[in-house]
């Protein structure tokens, strides 16, 4: 069957971006890759098979990331499907961030799709090698890693709901990580961070007339919430430090409108 629809999940700091083909059956779909050149490359070879889905793209380069039957993967121009290795064999895993130079990736890794535990590939002579990040069910959040490498998302702690509380994480390039709080309520996700280790997510907070928030996250002011009218907003992405000392960070809001925000330097 034909393509059904294509769908945009990635962007580099070329304007490369990186996506999917929805096919019917989904096992045809494809990593797509439409360079800032021009024109449209179908990424892999003619023996990769499907279902592919593709969640991000490496700053500085083509290196493309997602899942692709059950497996996480990556892609890159000219070259077939590599398949990232799992911490047992069988296990189903998904990649979906990715640090500048491609040689970082985050994800999830888990015997249920439903459920998994953080973790982290890395390049090394050559070889791609997993490394669980954090023993609490949890993922890196689509997108969520900076240049360096540093990964954002979120784990599952314990807390009086019977399924545990989401919390806001962030796990260093260099070791180590943190466990962000929440605005007031019992959830907090981490889904974008950049170079200096700024953080922009979701919490929900303590008025019970408000359903989710946007959060911005740094070292020297903690987690404070963004701005908006209406029910509820949502922080997907934020910038680097710009010479004017501020950050945008995007989203949208309850009624589906694009939103921007400006983040003075704290």
């Amino acid at each position: 069957m034909g393509v059904a629809s294509v769908t945009a999940r990635g962007v580099n700091n070329h304007g490369d971006v990186a996506g999917n083909t929805n096919t019917i059956p989904s096992v045809n779909s494809r990593a797509i890759l439409w360079p800032i050149t021009g024109n449209v490359s179908v990424l892999g070879c003619s023996t990769d098979v499907g279902p592919t889905s593709v969640y991000g793209i490496s700053a500085n380069g083509q290196t493309v990331v997602g899942n692709a039957s059950g497996g996480a993967a990556l892609w890159q121009p000219g070259k077939c499907l590599v398949s990232l290795p799992t911490l047992i064999p069988s296990q189903y895993s998904s990649a979906g961030a990715v640090n500048g130079d491609g040689t970082i990736i985050g994800g999830s890794v888990s015997t249920d799709p439903t459920a998994g535990v953080p973790v982290r590939w890395t390049l090394v002579a050559g070889q791609w090698q997993v490394e669980q990040l954090d023993a609490l069910t949890g993922t890196v959040w689509s997108g969520a890693a900076n240049a360096a490498g540093d990964l954002a998302g979120y784990v599952y702690v314990s807390c009086a709901l019977a399924d545990g509380c989401q919390r806001a994480a962030i796990w260093y390039a260099a070791g180590g990580s943190q466990v962000l709080g929440t605005l007031g309520g019992d959830t907090s996700s981490a889904t974008g961070i950049n170079a200096t280790g700024e953080v922009v997510g979701i919490s929900t907070p303590t008025r019970a007339s408000q359903s989710e928030t946007g959060f911005f996250w740094s070292e020297s002011t903690g987690m404070v919430p963004l701005a908006f009218t209406g029910k509820w907003a949502a922080a997907w992405a934020l910038s680097d430090v710009r010479p004017d000392g501020t950050r945008l960070v995007v989203g949208t809001d309850a009624r589906v409108r694009a939103v921007v925000w400006v983040i003075a330097n704290p």
